[in-house]
């Protein structure tokens, strides 16, 4: 499902440059799109800009306010348009707005640009996290309209407003609002994400092939474009997406108490369609379970509470439908829960039938993880009946492994447009703006690369490259990179050795631990079990912000802008482990039952270790360890019992392991 969450504001733009600005004689200049009405230029730095113009005799001006700069185009670079042009603006202070003209000095052609501020200007991406719109946030700005808030959506600059901002990043346009209130300034995010990428998607070809972790998939991606078959349509593979007809004629009474369902298969739910029947397919599927009515159930609304299913359907208790979700080719609702009321008419004592029949049309199907909210009860009172675990299940409608609704080429790493092409939104989003003057950015990714455990445990090595080719690319040195850790999703656990999720994040922990100039805030309370795009986006905007204040704007009030970070370790008497933190300032304190954190010894063996919080610091240990080789702590995608936080900050401690090798033994 996670390509189905697309940043569509970045679908058009695919060209370094666009139409021309408004002007009086758009034909003798020619600007990216980034250059148009409503931008917000970086205060206090050189300002590149550049695009092409008319003859390299003619000497070329651009003014903004009382600030002039001039050049002459480059004879030696021509495109359709011109010559290359490039200006250098000097340092300018915050403030607007302003008109900024492009003059040609001989032929007195003019270009303007309209309402231009000067303020900060952060990059803004990732992946569907960050490409979460302010819709799907379902909140609207703090005000009405913010004028000094502006968002590049790659192909223009929209001011800042509660319709405006609809289908923008909420990540990006929250981050904004937040700074632009703490600075007081105008502020620019250049909103460039999109769902279903890789890292590697955002990094150059030149960076991929440098780096150990990313260099085979390039080259197997650019060996694998000369096979024939490449180019050839699947033609396993509908070329449109293929309807639900509904319920067929054999199903009519599927859904009913007195049906027998003799050759219908056992399954345990919550599940996907492979989990439950072995192999990926699309299609529509009837899930059935009976349970006890109790007889003081009699006539009152029973509340069924389901796990999100993804994609659409329909419910029944006792034959009679109960509601349903989705039509058509809807796909929104993968990932949300379900809860349907059964009216009291119906409720009567002794044994009853719950029907659920969905449909898939597309990728993955099913039940998704959520067994927590699997039950079904009065609705006027706690508790109920758990229907997690033994379901009956029929397949009605097989479709096959439907991966796209579309014919796609046959790459064995995908289509030249697919979210796997190496260095595709790097070429077709980052380039057209680079080397855009910025104070820095935010990235919010790692889902799709937590796609394998080999995958995510180059997470670290493949990130740290990106940060270095961004720098390389705009030439603004080490400039500052926030980063925001994987939220806290998948099935609920207490610890998973081999977690592709936790090796994403602690990837991520390990770059902003040995590469200068990176912050990384803490998501981990902020998730939700079924759903890899959890809706509090504010928070993640006041911790990002919270950051810059503190690392990249020096406020000190701010500081501890993030939980504690693990720093070393040392074991102890009688097998203890004290563990030291960093951003620890108040202390930690646990604010339940420490269930996430296990230790092991030589044997390889992983006990539950008990946890004890001293001050800034914690000591673990287990009876059954008396000489601790490695601990982890939150070491699972939902870790249960991740209760340590910072005093100061109330902002969860980072998941962290320690190997004794590692340590200050």
């Amino acid at each position: 499902m996670k390509t189905l969450l697309l940043a569509t504001s970045l679908l058009a733009a695919a060209t370094a440059f666009g139409a021309p600005a408004k002007g009086s004689v758009p034909t003798e200049f020619h600007l990216p799109p980034v250059f148009s009405d409503h931008m917000v230029l970086q205060q206090g730095a050189v300002i590149p800009v550049w695009g092409v113009g008319p003859n390299f005799n003619f000497r070329l001006s651009c003014r903004i306010g009382d600030t002039v700069t001039w050049t002459r185009t480059d004879s030696k670079i021509q495109s359709e348009h011109g010559w290359d042009l490039k200006f250098y603006l000097p340092p300018l202070k915050a403030g607007g707005p302003y008109e900024m003209v492009f003059s040609n000095e001989t032929t007195h052609a003019t270009l303007v640009i309209h309402d231009v501020m000067v303020g900060e200007v952060w990059l803004a991406s990732g992946q569907s996290n960050m490409a979460f719109s302010m819709r799907q946030f379902n909140q609207n700005l703090p005000e009405e309209e913010i004028p000094a808030l502006r968002l590049f959506d790659g192909r223009k600059w929209i001011v800042a407003n509660t319709n405006s901002v609809q289908n923008l990043s909420a990540v990006a346009t929250l981050f904004g609002c937040a700074l632009n209130r703490r600075l007081n300034v105008p502020v620019g995010i250049l909103s460039l994400s999109c769902g279903g990428t890789y890292a590697e998607n955002w990094m150059s070809r030149g960076a991929l092939k440098a780096c150990d972790a990313t260099r085979k998939w390039t080259d197997d991606y650019e060996l694998g474009l000369s096979d024939p078959a490449v180019w050839a349509p699947n033609p396993t593979r509908p070329k449109e997406p293929i309807p639900d007809t509904g319920p067929s004629e054999e199903t009519r009474d599927w859904a009913k108490t007195d049906f027998a369902a003799a050759d219908w298969q056992d399954v345990d739910e919550p599940a996907d369609f492979t989990m439950s029947f072995g192999r990926p397919f699309n299609g529509a599927v009837w899930f059935r379970k009976t349970v006890e009515i109790p007889e003081e159930w009699t006539g009152r609304d029973l509340l069924l509470k389901l796990p999100a299913i993804d994609k659409h359907d329909i419910v029944w208790f006792d034959g009679e439908e109960v509601g349903r979700t989705g039509k058509d080719f809807e796909w929104e609702m993968w990932n949300v829960k379900r809860e349907y009321t059964i009216p009291g008419r119906l409720v009567k004592p002794g044994r009853r039938a719950i029907a659920v029949r969905i449909w898939s049309f597309k990728l993955g199907g099913g039940f998704m993880t959520g067994a927590d909210h699997f039950s079904v009860g009065p609705k006027d009172a706690d508790g109920g009946i758990d229907l997690e675990g033994t379901w009956r299940a029929r397949i009605e409608r097989d479709l096959g492994n439907l991966t796209d609704s579309l014919t796609v080429s046959r790459h064995p790493y995908g289509d030249g447009y697919s979210f796997v092409r190496p260095s595709s939104w790097f070429d077709s989003v980052l380039k057209p703006v680079i080397p855009y003057a910025m104070r820095g950015a935010v990235w919010y990714q790692g889902e799709s690369n937590a796609d394998n455990l080999p995958h995510a445990r180059d997470y670290g090595a493949t990130l740290g490259a990106m940060i270095a080719d961004w720098r390389a690319q705009w030439g603004l040195g080490d400039f500052p990179v926030g980063v925001v850790q994987l939220p806290n999703f998948q099935p609920a656990r207490r610890f998973l050795p081999d977690c592709a999720w936790a090796e994403v994040r602690d990837g991520q922990f390990a770059v902003s631990r040995s590469v200068r100039n990176v912050g990384l805030v803490s998501a981990l309370d902020l998730g939700e079990e079924c759903n890899i795009h959890p809706a509090d986006k504010q928070s993640v905007a006041n911790r990002l912000c919270r950051w810059a204040m503190a690392e990249v704007y020096g406020k000190g009030e701010d500081r501890p802008y993030t939980g504690p970070r693990f720093l070393s370790a040392r074991s102890r008497w009688a097998g203890q482990v004290r563990i030291r933190f960093t951003e620890a300032e108040g202390g930690i304190v646990a604010t339940g039952p420490v269930e996430c954190c296990v230790i092991r010894g030589a044997d390889g063996v992983w006990h539950s270790a008990k946890v004890s919080v001293d001050g800034e610091t914690i000591l673990v240990a287990a009876p059954e360890v008396p000489d601790p080789c490695e601990v982890r702590y939150a070491w699972a995608g939902y870790p249960i019992g991740a209760t340590l936080r910072g005093k100061a900050t109330d902002i969860p401690v980072f998941p962290f392991r320690w190997l004794k090798y590692c340590g200050e033994d």
